[in-house]
């Protein structure tokens, strides 16, 4: 049973460092649209969007491994 939980640990780091991988660029170059100035009020909150959901994978990689 402790074999399965850690497999199943090592599935979900697995899985969240490829969603950083995804979303990680995508963050970086939002928040450089909005500290830059470009666009409008709605652009820059789905720019928010891949920032919050990089947030959520690091806290979950935190939880993970706490």
């Amino acid at each position: 049973m402790a074999e399965e939980r850690s497999s199943l640990k090592w599935l979900w780091v697995v899985l969240s460092i490829i969603g950083l991988l995804i979303f990680g660029p995508l963050s970086f170059y939002s928040l450089f649209y909005m500290i830059s100035g470009y666009g409008g009020g709605v652009w820059r909150l789905l720019g928010l969007i891949p920032i919050a959901i990089v947030a959520m994978i690091i806290l979950g990689l935190v939880r993970l491994f706490s």
